[in-house]
């Protein structure tokens, strides 16, 4: 049923009206349990448990067509307000995109990232890292 259900809904729904929503359900419960995961994160003994937001292909191709990352504002300020750091991958995947043309398509395979879309991810993860004092030496 679960999975009829998912297959149903798949492109119906419209992240941008969730994300914007600032008062609504789904973005206080994405607030609460990013939160909730932060703290315990850090009460295990993680030095660092910042939130990796990445955007899927058709919004890395809105915020490169339009610069509409509607995430920024009620997501990743949210965060940071609550002292959550944030990696916004979209900024690297766009350079990387930008540097090819602006074309995202060898970013990813089907709805995942491609091996060169994880290249990236990885290389930005580990800047943050580098930035952070957090690399190993």
């Amino acid at each position: 049923m679960r999975l009829g259900v998912l297959a149903s809904e798949r492109g119906r729904r419209n992240h941008r009206d969730l994300w914007l929503d600032a008062g609504g359900e789904p973005l206080e419960l994405m607030l609460a349990i990013l939160a909730k995961f932060h703290r315990e994160a850090l009460a295990a003994g993680a030095r660092a448990a910042p939130v990796l937001v990445w955007p899927s292909r058709p919004d890395l191709t809105g915020a490169l067509a339009r610069g509409d990352r509607y995430w920024q504002a009620p997501l990743i300020d949210a965060l940071e307000s609550r002292g959550i750091p944030c990696i916004d991958l979209s900024l690297a995947l766009g350079r990387a995109a930008d540097s090819n043309a602006r074309n995202v398509d060898p970013l990813f395979q089907n709805m995942h990232l491609s091996r060169a879309g994880n290249a990236v991810v990885a290389r930005e993860v580990q800047r943050w890292m580098h930035e952070q004092g957090l690399a190993p030496r």
